[in-house]
């Protein structure tokens, strides 16, 4: 089985996988007629092996493709391909290749190793999220900027690229009018961009940084939730001690009161001990402001 899969996919992909090296970005001209084949190729191949989907019915051999396609798809040959159809101005090929990444990553994290040897790949990714009227697009290009920041090695090696591309503005801006499957992604990049000083810097200079986070907790999901109470912990807690000023903004636009409901519902236990130690840091605060209105939370329990 695993013979007759590896010759299979060698006879699918091994075209696919040197176009990079035989279409140059600088060959426009060879691109434009092979638009609809390549379009096929990613949609049905790379985005079929990387995820189930289209393989409905391949019965025990429907994991197994996928396990061995993922293996394929990882290859630096085929993320150096992937890579250079983001930056295609196709949308269908776009979509369909961030698509795929974004699965890779979710299955497999390790994948961040080989992808990040890839040149240009901040750059597309990040001119896949300023894509008008491609949701999905842009959904799936901040899962794979996430998966990359995540681990360590994708940290130190494109934290700064990123911030170089703005990337903390632009997840900001992306919480505004988002809705809750971008908001999340976007929180989840903010989140771990705030990991560096730069990054932490960067995202403390925007004006509406406190009231944006402090509006998305229990408005997205109990993931974004997590985002927002980690990054008002980071904000707070930048440079050699507390910062007052965080906690009084975050004060002024409710965050006493949202972190007290949130500790009533379920959450995770990080999340709970970031939120119980920040409702103790606002308490210090709250009665100088004339910000709060006890009577609408008089029946809640203290959790701190």
């Amino acid at each position: 089985m695993g013979v007759w899969f590896s010759e299979l996919s060698e006879v699918v992909l091994r075209p696919l996988l040197t176009v990079s090296s035989v279409y140059k970005p600088s060959s426009v001209d060879f691109v434009t007629p092979m638009a609809p084949p390549l379009r096929w190729c990613v949609g049905s191949v790379f985005f079929g092996l990387a995820t189930r989907k289209g393989m409905r019915g391949w019965g025990p051999f429907e994991s197994f493709v996928c396990i061995e396609g993922r293996s394929k798809l990882g290859s630096i040959s085929s993320l150096r391909c992937m890579t250079w159809f983001l930056s295609r101005d196709d949308i269908s090929l776009q979509k369909s290749s961030v698509l795929t990444l974004k699965e890779l990553l979710s299955a497999d994290q390790s994948h961040v190793q080989t992808l990040i040897e890839v040149e240009d790949l901040p750059k597309a990714l990040v001119n896949l999220i300023h894509m008008p009227d491609c949701l999905s697009a842009k959904k799936s290009s901040y899962s794979v900027i996430y998966h990359i920041l995540s681990t360590p090695v994708g940290f130190h090696k494109l934290s700064s690229r990123f911030l170089e591309l703005n990337v903390a503005e632009t997840s900001l801006e992306a919480l505004v009018e988002g809705d809750k499957g971008l908001s999340e992604m976007a929180l989840g990049v903010l989140d771990r961009i705030s990991d560096s000083k730069q990054g932490i810097k960067r995202v403390q200079k925007h004006a509406l940084t406190v009231p944006l986070i402090v509006k998305k907790i229990l408005r997205v999901s109990s993931l974004a939730t997590d985002f927002c109470v980690s990054m008002l912990w980071k904000l707070s807690h930048s440079g050699d001690g507390i910062d007052g000023n965080v906690l009084v903004e975050a004060l002024h636009v409710g965050a006493f009161q949202k972190l007290l409901l949130m500790l009533q519902v379920n959450c995770g236990e990080e999340t709970k001990l970031k939120a119980t130690e920040m409702l103790k840091l606002m308490n210090q605060y709250k009665n100088k402001l004339d910000c709060f209105d006890s009577g609408h939370y008089k029946y809640l329990r203290k959790s701190y």
